[in-house]
């Protein structure tokens, strides 16, 4: 019964509400349930206690529909709700924590294409923003590499493109207006 509760719980909850749960003992059994849930514990606010983050995946007739929800660790061992993304459609993808990030990355890969993109989310403001991505890419068919890198606090972007050896790169400045953190309850692509 209570891992039905936390999963209620996980996807009840809007940005703005919060509530005080313990997650389930047997992990095992909500995993045999769901199994493309994937959990991930890390300090990710800099508190010095572990916080939960954790991936849901369901099919649709268009591919899965991913969530992404995070909730903060309390000392006592209990977690409140932070904050759950909208959904994320892509044919795979993966979330990481590490250096007080989340990471969520996707991948896409193709006979004619390998691309992967990851985005970085941090703490601050009470919330988890937006503050990096990358996009990277490999084309078969003319041995093309690219890579664009975008840090959303400094505004800097270099891209890279690599062909036959010869490697181009450009470095630019994002436009103030497009320099807007975006929250992960806010994230869908």
């Amino acid at each position: 019964m209570f891992r039905y509760l936390v999963i209620s719980l996980l996807f009840a909850f809007s940005g703005s509400v919060t509530a005080q749960i313990e997650i389930p003992l047997d992990v095992i059994s909500l995993k045999s349930m769901y199994p493309n849930f994937k959990e991930l514990s890390g300090d990710l606010d800099n508190d010095g206690v572990d916080d939960f983050a954790a991936i849901f995946s369901e099919k649709t007739s268009d591919g899965r529909i991913y969530y992404i929800v995070v909730l903060k660790g309390k000392p006592s061992g209990t977690y409140e709700f932070v904050t759950k993304s909208l959904n994320v459609e892509y044919e795979k993808m993966a979330v990481e924590i590490k250096n007080k990030s989340l990471y969520v990355i996707r991948f896409s890969n193709t006979l004619a294409q390998d691309l992967s993109e990851t985005y970085q989310f941090k703490y601050r403001d009470n919330g988890y923003f937006l503050i990096g991505y990358e996009e990277n890419s490999y084309t078969q068919d003319d041995a093309k590499k690219f890579r664009d890198s975008i840090n959303y606090l400094t505004g800097a972007e270099i891209e890279t493109e690599i062909v036959g050896g010869k490697t181009e790169v450009i470095k630019s400045r994002l436009k103030e207006e497009d320099r807007k953190l975006l929250s992960l309850e806010d994230f869908s692509r």
